[in-house]
């Protein structure tokens, strides 16, 4: 893969979106350490990858949706910094298939380390990633598509705040929070 494919891609990942969810989830593993002086590295360095992974996938899955709805063909004066998705799918610059191979890939990786999460520090974690996934993958995939029925924002305010912030303080600690909790509200 050269470098000009590589950017390709770097742009259908959106990246600089991710830090919506490791900074709820750096947060929720810094509350775990200085309320509970509970800190566990490689679990922590684990649920990142987790959480980044995810968020790439989500992204490249709301470009999928929006172009199979021709929202990103037919909005394309609308599109800013913020909003319009990454216009790799509308300009051809990607294949759709390629694309929903790669967060499919994302995903199942994403899915794996939280299995694995779950299996050593509780099963709650797989309550959570289910939630997690379910929020992301259905943001703006038939049939829920919360993004398209008025219900982003309510998904985005549990997931990106609470969800991956009382995930991560979970991980450390084997238990719920309100400092967590509160913490990482505003996240969403």
């Amino acid at each position: 893969m050269n470098s000009e494919r590589l950017l390709i891609w770097w742009r259908a990942f959106r990246f600089h979106y991710a830090s919506a969810s490791f900074m709820p989830g750096i947060l929720g593993g810094m509350i775990a350490w200085t309320a509970d002086q509970q800190f566990h590295p490689g679990y922590f360095l684990l649920v990142m990858l987790g959480l980044i992974l995810n968020h790439l996938a989500l992204n490249m899955t709301d470009d999928y949706y929006d172009f199979r709805h021709l929202v990103d063909v037919f909005a394309t004066e609308e599109r800013n910094p913020y909003a319009g998705g990454s216009g790799t799918l509308s300009a051809g610059l990607i294949q759709p298939t390629e694309m929903r191979n790669v967060f499919m890939a994302f995903y199942v990786i994403a899915i794996g380390i939280g299995i694995f999460l779950g299996m050593m520090r509780g099963a709650f974690i797989i309550l959570l990633l289910a939630f997690g996934f379910f929020c992301a993958f259905f943001y703006t995939a038939p049939p829920i598509r919360f993004g398209y029925r008025g219900l982003g924002e309510i998904t985005q305010l549990l997931c990106f705040g609470p969800g991956i912030g009382l995930g991560a303080y979970y991980v450390q600690t084997q238990r719920l929070s309100w400092e967590a909790f509160w913490g990482t509200l505003p996240f969403g």
